[in-house]
């Protein structure tokens, strides 16, 4: 179970309204990587990922959504659709860096 807490971040003189920044705590109390972050984290170590895979390991449920994220960041994510029988479904990884 995630808890969300909001915690006031420093103003600047003269705003007026203060800001806030949601903190993502797990029920340990511990902060946590976002999905978009876990993703990232193993597409640099070379994995291959399918939405499949993405939920199952991330909870990730918009494979497609956090891509579009990671290349929107700047990241040069590859696709490829793979076709079996009737269905189709899409593996993304990163290039290995020469």
């Amino acid at each position: 179970m995630i808890h969300s807490e909001s915690k006031p971040t420093e103003a600047a003189p003269g705003d007026r309204e203060s800001t806030w920044r949601k903190t993502e705590t797990n029920v340990a109390g511990n902060s946590y990587k976002s999905q978009t972050d876990q993703l990232l984290d193993a597409l640099q170590e070379g994995r291959r990922i399918t939405a499949l895979i993405a939920l199952r390991q991330f909870g990730c449920g918009r494979l497609a959504a956090r891509i579009w994220d990671l290349r929107k960041a700047g990241h040069d994510v590859q696709t490829k659709t793979i076709r079996q029988r009737s269905r189709s479904h899409a593996v993304y990884w990163l290039p290995k860096e020469k």
